[in-house]
């Protein structure tokens, strides 16, 4: 396939299905291109075969998070990993060109990093557990945004964060196939 072209918000189901957010608008239409509650259905009617279970702690900058993933059925690829990310609840900081103030689920660090950690193949029973940590560096640094941006910077992640709230935090856990690119369960703290 070539290169997709997509903005945000962007719908993604099941890791697989993709839909532009021209296309999920009852004013676009109601063809067979445009995702609806028929598609939403469709998704979710999915039977899943793993449960995802995961807490977290902060403690200051610090964020300590404990998952665990149990098969309830096999999943014979090797190429499957788990993703932690941290997001940040509501953001109201940086205000968009746009105009909009606020954010939503803003990823603010994916743990141990974007690659995620293998899990490899899952007979029915398996559970894996880890706990990770992650802390953030620095201070909180209130002048981010892209390098176009009049004023604005990249941010050193090494010694700064854009974290505007940290009892704000929420954690999303994700298994993936790295091949597929299929989406086997999620869970997420609030």
């Amino acid at each position: 396939p070539g290169t997709a072209t997509y903005s945000i918000p962007f719908v993604h189901a099941d890791g697989v299905n993709g839909f532009h957010p021209n296309l999920w608008h009852a004013s676009a239409g109601e063809d067979a291109d445009h995702y609806n509650a028929f598609d939403f259905e469709l998704f979710a009617s999915v039977p899943c075969h793993m449960k995802i279970e995961v807490s977290k702690t902060i403690s200051g900058q610090e964020v300590t998070i404990d998952w665990q993933v149990t098969a309830g059925a096999d999943f014979p690829s090797e190429d499957l990993v788990v993703h932690v990310a941290i997001n940040e609840a509501v953001t109201s900081q940086n205000i968009g060109s746009n105009g909009q103030i606020e954010f939503y689920h803003v990823m603010k660090k994916m743990v141990p990093g974007a690659g995620g950690s293998g899990l490899g193949s899952l007979i029915a029973g398996d559970i894996i557990a880890d706990t990770l940590t992650f802390t953030f560096p620095g201070a909180y640094d209130p002048d981010t945004g892209l390098p176009q941006q009049e004023g604005k910077h990249m941010i050193d992640l090494a010694s700064a964060h854009t974290v505007e709230e940290f009892n704000d935090l929420e954690v999303l856990v994700w298994v993936q196939d790295r091949i597929t690119k299929v989406v086997h369960q999620s869970e997420w703290t609030h």
